[in-house]
């Protein structure tokens, strides 16, 4: 399994993950990694997979500037209004 692939598998469940906690789960630091997959995203399909924020999860407190992601959450109704679009072109 690749290191990307262990990543989308941390954030497959949509909570917060503190990037501490992905480094002391896969011995590696996941910035780069998690920009690379975003970047590629983008150039893609002109939005981000992973969002990020500077971290404030209970119990937790950095010195330095710390960021926790997740899976990107993107709207439902947009989710929605793409696939009818797809549905409506296939019929055309």
């Amino acid at each position: 399994m690749s290191y990307v692939d262990i990543i989308k598998s941390i954030l497959s469940d949509g909570r917060w993950h503190c990037i501490e906690s992905i480094i002391q789960e896969t011995g590696y630091s996941a910035r780069n990694r998690i920009s690379e997959m975003n970047k590629a995203s983008m150039k893609k399909d002109g939005r981000i997979v992973i969002e990020g924020e500077p971290c404030d999860m209970e119990n937790h407190s950095h010195r330095a500037n710390v960021y926790k992601y997740r899976n990107a959450q993107h709207e439902e109704k947009q989710y929605y209004m793409q696939t009818f679009d797809d549905l409506i072109g296939e019929t055309l």
